[in-house]
């Protein structure tokens, strides 16, 4: 008897993507950074001000230049993240510097810190704008920012993202496997098997049988009762020279069928 993969588990898997993909409104300038603010929870701060960052905060206000804007703003946000300190102040120098002037990497970086500062949707909102980062795809950079949407708990815009993100490259299994764990998380089983099959077909175009196997797997898991999702792994598990875990899948679907109570399922 076949050992099928386990049940799938949307919050596992997505934390994993997460780890491997991720590395509204302002109440203050960075300007006003000398200002009071309330406590933020998320990070621990340090307190009080290096002299490095009064200065560049000093040089920020007089400069009347916006190339010198920019780039002191950018430097200002570099010097906090790497200190580990006043990710806040980073955040807020980062977005100034991008509203001067668009710059992919400083935004691919800025959304980074936000989701560490705990902002997933604001992180999610500064990554869908602008431009991407050199060396990514387009399908993988919706599905970054998918990942953050799915952190924040919005759903909805989780899934528009991975859903562009699967028609951006036909070669991309990956955004239709993230579909299928976030129709299977919400009981959607003919959306996660729909989901599953696809990026099934995926894997196997690109000569990746095992992951093949393992997605017609979690569209079966889904629905023991879906004839495409039987067939689909019982042709699989024959291509691999696997007969007996063939029939037996089919054996657990046609059971399946009867438990359910449909009366075309076969007796035998």
């Amino acid at each position: 008897i076949i050992h099928l993969a386990t049940k799938c588990r949307l919050s596992d898997t997505l934390r994993s993507h997460s780890e491997k993909m991720l590395p509204e409104g302002r109440s203050q300038t960075v300007e006003d950074a000398s200002a009071p603010s309330a406590p933020r929870t998320s990070l621990p701060r340090s307190p009080g001000a290096p002299a490095e960052l009064a200065t560049l905060l000093a040089q920020i206000r007089m400069t009347t230049d916006e190339t010198q804007a920019v780039s002191l703003r950018e430097r200002l946000a570099r010097l906090c993240t790497v200190r580990g300190t006043d990710l806040d102040l980073a955040a807020r120098a980062a977005e100034e510097a991008l509203a001067l002037r668009e710059d992919p990497v400083l935004r691919s970086d800025l959304a980074g810190w936000l989701a560490g500062l705990g902002e997933n949707a604001r992180a999610a909102e500064v990554l869908g704008r602008g431009t991407m980062a050199p060396g990514t795809t387009r399908s993988r950079h919706l599905v970054r920012v998918a990942l953050l949407w799915t952190r924040a708990g919005e759903e909805e815009r989780a899934r528009a993202a991975l859903s562009r993100a699967a028609e951006e490259d036909a070669s991309d299994a990956m955004p239709l496997e993230l579909m299928g764990l976030l129709a299977a998380a919400r009981d959607d089983a003919p959306g996660a098997v729909a989901s599953f099959l696809a990026a099934s077909a995926r894997r196997a175009a690109a000569e990746n049988p095992a992951a093949a196997l393992e997605n017609a797997l979690r569209a079966f898991e889904c629905d023991p009762r879906s004839p495409k999702a039987a067939q689909a792994v019982a042709d699989l598990l024959r291509a691999l020279g696997r007969l007996p875990a063939a029939d037996q899948i089919l054996r657990e679907h046609a059971l399946a069928l009867v438990e359910a109570g449909d009366p075309e399922a076969s007796a035998g």
